[in-house]
């Protein structure tokens, strides 16, 4: 794990990643949003953002 409390939003290089199973957002507490690179991860099989006290939007 990587924790970075500042992060707001990941980049758009996280569609690349498509691989990727398991996301866990709470340690990122000042997560805003999640970007349409999510549609791209289609092995994504659990994404928790409990804990992010400032989430605005779920792919806009």
């Amino acid at each position: 794990h990587v924790k970075c409390e500042a992060l707001e939003e990941f980049s758009s290089g996280l569609k690349n990643l498509i691989m990727l199973e398991e996301l866990d957002s709470s340690i990122y507490r000042k997560l805003k949003r999640l970007e349409d690179g999510f549609k791209n991860l289609k092995y994504l099989k659990m994404l928790n953002i409990l804990e992010c006290e400032d989430f605005e939007e779920f792919l806009s």
